[in-house]
């Protein structure tokens, strides 16, 4: 009887223990925007002596445990929130034996030096986008986001089954990293002017902050481009060192109040119609990898893809609304200031791939790709 009354006592305080530690917190629901996050008033089940042995214990494997950098701000709507969805659900699914940490922004190399510690082994893993991969590879900014590029549905439809990935892939292994596509927002805004673009007679001798592919594009015309960091876009658009500045989707803009400075704001974003996000990761620290926990990380990216979409699309409307209410004026660009803007990237697309092979393929790829799709638009479209 004292044998049954002892056992009873060791069952309960098990059960508890295993449901306070890996089944309740996974009950718990999760919120829409993670970062950034207000301060705990319990303990962390991730940070729990008892919950990562637990883990292990189920799963049959030690936990794995990887910090990850973000080029994004934790604040910052869709881009900033993709990123603190991979730290919460990568540790969900795994049920508490896989975490991928985002580290606060101050404790991470700025700018392309995420992609360097990664390769380099200091850093495991950094989600980046556009600006960060082309600083490393014109190539990679190509798969990332393009100037005129395809729709989403078509630009995700490349990347996974026309040969984007492929020729990503391809760059990031020189790189030592492997690269997961792992979001996806729709386009940018034109960006915010002092004055109106009635001509492309009207944009030459402007300085105007505006990096990679749509930066050396608008040079073309004539257009002095600056790759001004974000801390000082609004000191240089006050002192007038810039005359106009492209920045992000509508909905990151309005929260900014560039029309404080700037009141004319243009569409559509010619310069990145959709923005494709990374997390790389150190390529011998991915192979070592069980297929489980590949799987589980790729599983999360993808329904980042999914959520980064229907955030990013869903959003605008609103924000284009309050921008109208603070008195923005809201217009698309001239027809021949697109034309030209058009021909510009044609040409640059073109005097990059003849010096760069890793450019050239990932283009022909896409030229390819679009030829073949522009059928299917065509016909399938109502």
């Amino acid at each position: 009887m004292r044998n049954t009354f002892i056992g009873i006592v060791i069952g309960v305080v098990v059960g508890v223990v295993v449901g306070a530690t890996l089944i309740a917190p996974r009950l718990v629901p999760q919120t829409l925007h993670p970062s950034p996050r207000p301060a705990p008033a319990r303990e962390d089940p991730r940070t729990s002596s008892a919950a990562l042995p637990l883990a292990a214990a189920v799963t049959g494997r030690m936990a794995l445990r990887w910090t990850m950098a973000s080029a994004y701000a934790a604040g910052r709507p869709q881009f900033g929130d993709l990123a603190g969805r991979i730290d919460t659900e990568v540790w969900r699914v795994s049920g508490g034996a896989t975490e991928i940490k985002l580290q606060d922004s101050d404790e991470s190399p700025p700018g392309a030096g995420l992609i360097e510690a990664v390769a380099g082994g200091s850093l495991t893993a950094a989600f980046v986008g556009p600006d960060e991969l082309g600083a490393k590879s014109p190539a990679l900014e190509l798969v990332s986001a393009l100037p005129f590029g395809p729709t989403a549905r078509a630009h995700l439809a490349w990347l996974r089954q026309g040969g984007g990935l492929d020729a990503a892939t391809t760059v990031m292994q020189k790189l030592q990293i492997k690269g997961l596509p792992c979001g996806l927002v729709g386009a940018e805004g034109g960006g915010w002017f002092r004055g109106p673009i009635r001509t492309v007679e009207d944009l030459k001798g402007l300085k105007v902050r505006l990096t990679g592919l749509g930066g050396r594009t608008l040079a073309k015309l004539g257009v002095k481009t600056l790759a001004t960091p974000p801390e000082r876009m609004f000191a240089e658009l006050e002192s007038r060192g810039l005359d106009a500045v492209v920045f992000s989707l509508p909905s990151n803009d309005v929260q900014l109040e560039f029309h404080k400075f700037a009141r004319f704001y243009y569409l559509p974003g010619w310069q990145r119609p959709v923005t494709v996000t990374f997390l790389v990761v150190n390529l011998d620290k991915w192979r070592a990898l069980s297929a489980t926990r590949k799987s589980q990380i790729e599983a999360v990216c993808g329904s980042n893809i999914e959520i980064g979409l229907a955030e990013s699309e869903s959003a605008q409307f609103q924000a284009l609304k309050e921008m109208t209410e603070k008195g923005v004026n809201l217009d698309r660009w001239p027809d021949e200031v697109i034309k030209r803007l058009r021909a510009a990237w044609l040409d640059t697309a073109n005097e990059i791939a003849a010096m760069d092979p890793d450019f050239k393929q990932a283009w022909q790829s896409l030229q390819d790709f679009r030829k073949r799709f522009s059928i299917w638009e065509e016909l399938g479209r109502l």
